[in-house]
């Protein structure tokens, strides 16, 4: 009696061990999968922020770029009108000078 008590507890503590090491088991595989996940995760977060920067450099020299086109244009646009003011005064002097003679 005592004998197949002893036998019942151990059979019952053999299966219970054989059922935590496959839970282990199962509790590991899942971890590691979702471990893979993260780093998966990580790896296209990081190719993302590495193609923002390179898309941020792009963005940095064309803006670059136009600020120096637009200052070439102010600085013909300026030149443009200096040309067109001094053409203006000799015939602005001229006026005053056909007025006066009047």
């Amino acid at each position: 009696m005592i004998g197949d008590n002893l036998k019942k507890t151990k059979d019952a503590m053999q299966q219970l061990e054989t059922r935590m090491a496959a839970e282990k088991a199962r509790i590991a595989e899942f971890s590691q999968s979702k471990q893979d996940e993260l780093n998966q995760r990580l790896q296209q977060a990081t190719l993302d922020v590495q193609n923002a920067e390179a898309d941020l450099k792009q963005a940095e020299a064309l803006v670059l770029e136009k600020k120096k086109e637009a200052r070439g244009l102010n600085q013909h646009g300026d030149e443009a009108d200096s040309g067109d003011q001094k053409g203006k005064n000799p015939v602005i002097e001229r006026r005053r000078q056909v007025q006066r003679g009047k």
